[in-house]
């Protein structure tokens, strides 16, 4: 009995670091359509033309499981955790909403919302805005 309850224990122990360890995530995807340089500089020259305090940045990395995203291109300094933020595509449709969640000093992390209305989760090369209280997406 007691050689039965032993090797029982072993064998559990034996298997369970095997469910445990970290999982290996997906590479990030692109946008369907990601946005160029020369866009991503418009998009943001025409935000900062209506929105003196408003900031663009671009997706450059994605965790869909757990749908956040880093964007880059930003300075850490313009931005607090909880700031609401719009994620756009390269053709300034609004795909969803999102609060920054890790604020780094050249990128930040954000949570985003689950998209309505038949929409899609940001991908790389997307663009976060985040815009001053009661303005709108261009």
């Amino acid at each position: 009995m007691r050689l039965k309850y032993t090797l029982s224990c072993f064998i559990l122990f034996a298997f369970i670091p095997v469910g445990c360890g970290p999982k290996k995530l997906p590479p990030s995807r692109p946008s369907p359509q990601p946005a160029s340089a020369q866009q991503v500089q418009a998009i943001r020259d025409a935000y900062y033309r209506a929105y003196p305090d408003s900031r663009v940045g671009v997706v450059i990395a994605t965790r869909k499981p757990d749908r956040l995203v880093a964007v880059g291109e930003v300075s850490g300094a313009d931005f607090r955790e909880g700031e609401t933020v719009t994620f756009i595509d390269s053709q300034q449709r609004v795909l969803t909403t999102g609060a920054i969640v890790r604020v780094l000093p050249d990128s930040v992390h954000v949570a985003y919302d689950r998209p309505t209305g038949g929409g899609r989760d940001p991908g790389v090369g997307d663009i976060m805005v985040k815009l001053p209280f009661g303005a709108s997406t261009l």
